[in-house]
């Protein structure tokens, strides 16, 4: 399975805090490595913060984050990307505007360069991760400037990667912007009593707000007191990350547009229609492919059964630091249901393979309960190539499909009875654009330095010399 990188939520409205916190349990998917809130006292001009490593109900509750007053605040839940220790977010500087705080969601992929740059001019870092190298080139480029929103077009024009930003000032005022690819989702909405950015719209859902629309790619969206005004800084080149879609996001979120739900379904049906398989029971591997496999039932007409139970509590696979801290997890994670399986021809439909961990052991758990067959039909495409925009695939020869057919990912990998991937085009028909990144399936990349990375991985025998991810020091 894979991961992404984290979550960002901003409110403008009484008690702003309250309402950034439910907004982060919503998105609790995104990132259970680490969390934080931080607000705007306007009577004590100051920012509180209270952040720290776990999920958000172990870190904060209703009670702990009273003292976080004010009519402004920003949130963030963190999966590590850049900086393996995951520090907490948001950042924070005490200068210039009164002081700054900011969340990220995404990755940087020139962050090496853009550090060296920002410690010669004398700025001094307190965390190892990109969140505090766009704070601190969003500061550059002001006291450059003396202009806000050039400053931000200006870091849009140096940045190279992924990011989706919200951003507080002291002066009571909020920014929320995207990379001019938009491979992160931000989108903002609004009820008669509050204001709020999150990275999916479910997150709106829960606090009552409606859904206005998407902060474009190159886009950036400033906000206060009196309202909001939208202003495209960068001409937009959109490239979704295809995984919000398969996997990332909440089934009930709407990205750019599409709602992730109908997607998962119209591609389970695409492939209901190419993967013709006599079978007796279609099971997905929980949650994100549940979409998935009823539309695949749906078109083929074979039953859909839920014969996989999961584990809520163990999280997800692909966060975990290690190979063997994964494989212990997949053991604890799954139960069969063998009155489901047993006997049966089944067919399970999983969002991804990456390394093949998790799905080996689980057709080896159904061939173990009395699975008479056990058939696998993957959302993706084979993933032949890394990520540098906020995935944790960091090189060529830790992917089971970097260099093999798929022939071979079955039998050295999977074991299964038959093994089927998703097209590209698949992904474009459920989507109904072609404005989504697949650089993993390709390994073509849109921006520049993310291309030089993947030409220094095949270079050095498709791996990091020293394990570490090749953006990082």
């Amino acid at each position: 399975m894979i991961r992404d990188s984290c979550g960002v939520v901003g409110v403008i409205g009484k008690n702003a805090s309250k309402y950034v916190y439910r907004g982060m349990i919503t998105l609790q998917h995104r990132g259970q490595d680490s969390c934080g809130i931080s607000s705007y006292d306007s009577k004590d001009r100051m920012f509180k913060t209270k952040k720290g490593y776990g999920l958000v109900t172990e870190v904060l509750d209703f009670e702990n984050i009273k003292p976080l007053v004010g009519s402004f605040a920003i949130g963030h839940v963190r999966y590590p990307t850049v900086g393996s220790h995951g520090e907490p977010q948001p950042v924070e500087i005490n200068y210039p505007m009164q002081g700054i705080v900011l969340a990220h969601n995404g990755n940087i992929a020139n962050y090496k360069e853009l550090k060296r740059e920002l410690i010669r001019n004398e700025f001094g870092f307190g965390t190892e991760i990109d969140a505090e190298v766009l704070l601190f080139t969003f500061v550059h480029e002001l006291m450059r400037t003396y202009n806000d929103i050039n400053a931000i077009t200006n870091l849009m024009n140096i940045v190279d990667g992924s990011y989706s930003v919200v951003m507080l000032t002291g002066k009571e005022k909020m920014y929320a912007f995207r990379d001019p690819h938009g491979f992160k989702p931000l989108v903002y909405g609004k009820n008669d009593d509050m204001f709020m950015i999150a990275s999916e719209s479910a997150a709106l859902d829960t606090n009552n707000i409606k859904l206005l629309g998407d902060i474009p790619p190159g886009g950036l969206l400033v906000a206060d007191m009196n309202g909001y005004h939208i202003h495209q800084l960068i001409e937009p080149h959109q490239n979704s990350c295809v995984f919000e879609y398969i996997y990332f996001a909440h089934p009930e979120s709407i990205i750019d547009g599409i709602e992730v739900k109908t997607f998962r379904e119209r591609l389970g049906k695409i492939l209901g229609k190419k993967h013709k398989i006599e079978a007796d029971v279609v099971c997905p591997v929980p949650y994100s492919s549940n979409p998935t496999a009823r539309g695949y039932s749906k078109e083929s007409g074979i039953p859909y059964k839920e014969g996989l139970i999961k584990n809520q509590y163990m999280g997800r696979t692909f966060i975990k630091k290690t190979q063997e801290d994964r494989e212990r997890a997949v053991s604890l994670k799954y139960n069969i249901v063998k009155s489901v399986v047993k006997d049966k021809r089944v067919i399970i439909i999983d969002d991804s393979i990456v390394r093949g961990t998790t799905m080996k052991k689980i057709v080896k758990l159904l061939r173990d309960n009395g699975a008479k067959e056990v058939h696998v039909i993957i959302s993706m495409p084979p993933i032949i190539a890394p990520c540098f925009y906020g995935i944790n695939i960091t090189s060529y020869n830790e992917l089971a499909a970097y260099n093999k057919t798929i022939d071979e990912i079955n039998k050295e990998m999977v074991g299964a009875d038959s093994l089927h991937f998703a097209e590209i085009e698949d992904l474009y028909n459920a989507a109904g654009t072609h404005k989504l990144c697949i650089s993993c399936l390709t390994g073509e990349y849109p921006t520049q330095k993310a291309n030089e990375l993947s030409n220094e991985l095949k270079q050095n025998g498709g791996k990091t010399g020293n394990g570490n991810r090749p953006w990082e020091e």
